[in-house]
């Protein structure tokens, strides 16, 4: 079966910005990545970065979701910033593209 036939929850069209890094990471790796949400549902995300390379399918992700569009210089935090647990669930290199698992 493939990932749309065990959807539970429609993903809706949102293109905002996020920021993420890997949670818990006794790795070097600590870095804020950049990206945009392409698609939202109830459980999960699909994410748009070219900043995928370090990671791997079934990193814990701490990811920041701005409410509209940051411009690099001054970054828009008003309102406020929703923080999200998520666990990578696929990853495309092709399209850039990651599959995000929203988790508690």
């Amino acid at each position: 079966s493939t990932i749309s036939d065990r959807r539970q929850w429609p993903r809706h069209v949102l293109q905002r910005p996020v920021t993420f890094k890997v949670r818990n990471s006794q790795e070097h790796d600590q870095n804020w990545y950049f990206g945009e949400t392409r698609d939202v549902s109830v459980n999960g995300m699909k994410v748009s970065s070219g900043q995928l390379g370090a990671l791997n399918e079934a990193s814990q992700l701490l990811v920041l979701c701005f409410a509209e569009t940051i411009e690099t210089e001054k970054l828009k935090l008003e309102p406020d910033p929703i923080w999200i647990k998520a666990d990578i669930i696929w990853k495309n290199m092709n399209t850039n593209h990651i599959g995000l698992h929203f988790v508690s």
